[in-house]
């Protein structure tokens, strides 16, 4: 089945390639052109990079315990061996 171009040069994707993909509103895709001339759509992840960055804004936020209280509580002491 095809698909009309807008004059804008826009196709609505398929809903069974969008859930296929995962795809939710405002999610982004990229175009690989193949060398045999196809064209493969696959959606486009955040790189660990990007992920890591978008957490750097949740640094000094914790207002619990601090890390070593919370695990004394839930393991104990630690043993002769310091784990």
């Amino acid at each position: 089945m095809g698909h009309s171009l807008t004059v804008k040069g826009q196709v609505t994707l398929p809903k069974r390639v969008r859930e296929h993909l995962h795809l939710k509103p405002g999610d982004k895709v990229a175009f690989d052109i193949q060398p045999s001339g196809d064209v493969v759509i696959r959606a486009q992840r955040k790189s660990v990079e990007a992920l890591l960055k978008s957490w750097e804004g949740l640094a000094g936020i914790w207002e619990g315990p601090p890390a070593d209280e919370l695990m004394m509580d839930t393991r104990g002491p630690p043993d002769e061996t310091g784990e």
